[in-house]
């Protein structure tokens, strides 16, 4: 069987890992696991970046600021 590379990017809109997010609640176990389970069954792994790694934030400057990555790359090894 012949898989075709893939390479895919943008907002995710979901972690795949606790420390993806800083906020005042934790982001849902299940929704993580599911995430990262969906990345691992198409066999992709995440490109790295460069600079700051969260792409997402909610009320900038204030004591209760939320900031995650939901913005990746996703690529097959091919």
């Amino acid at each position: 069987m012949v898989l075709t590379p893939w390479c895919i990017f943008g907002d995710f809109n979901d972690l795949s890992l606790n420390d993806e997010k800083i906020g005042l609640h934790d982001h849902p176990n299940w929704l993580i696991q599911s995430f990262h389970e969906a990345i691992f069954d198409f066999n992709l792994h995440d490109l790295p970046m460069e600079g700051y790694k969260f792409t997402w934030a909610k009320r900038k400057g204030k004591f209760n600021v939320v900031e995650e990555k939901i913005d990746r790359a996703l690529a097959t090894f091919d």
